[in-house]
């Protein structure tokens, strides 16, 4: 699976020369880094079982491998879902208490509307603190639906 997963993310992001992307030493993650302040960096990792999406503003997710097909399957869906990441349809909202993040909600545009996608958090934290909220968004790529548009309907 480490051969599959490097060359299917090499795949898509081969025509993005502006992305700067690391790999582990045993090319078992890869990180897809933020352009700026305002972004997330986007990290994939996966084990024998598992896939795991990772961000360095805290949201993370992850899926077992059996919940599809095959790993074809699954690397199209978790790629699927790292390029909205990288896109302006997507973002994380981080919920603070006393500068200290205790909620992180994924989002994603529909319409003129961000809707929630999932939510993880900590289970114990500062209730009574200070609250307040930081947004993360990458525009790295354009949205899934205009690169459908653009690249996909041509071709047909």
């Amino acid at each position: 699976m480490n051969t599959e997963i490097k060359q299917y993310a090499n795949d898509i992001f081969a025509s993005y020369e502006e992305l700067k992307i690391t790999w582990n030493y045993d090319n078992t993650e890869v990180t897809i880094h933020k352009a700026n302040s305002n972004g997330f960096d986007v990290i994939v990792t996966m084990d024998e079982l598992d896939v795991y999406i990772l961000t360095d503003c805290g949201y993370h997710d992850h899926w077992r491998l059996t919940e599809f097909k095959n790993n074809n399957e699954a690397l199209e869906s978790i790629f699927g879902l790292v390029r909205d990441l990288l896109s302006e349809n997507m973002q994380i909202k981080v919920m603070l208490s006393n500068k200290s993040p205790f909620r992180w909600i994924l989002q994603f545009k529909e319409e003129s509307q961000w809707m929630d996608e999932s939510t993880t958090g900590l289970l114990f934290w500062n209730y009574f603190g200070r609250r307040r909220e930081e947004v993360y968004k990458n525009q790295h790529l354009i949205p899934r639906e205009m690169y459908y548009e653009k690249h996909i309907k041509k071709e047909e």
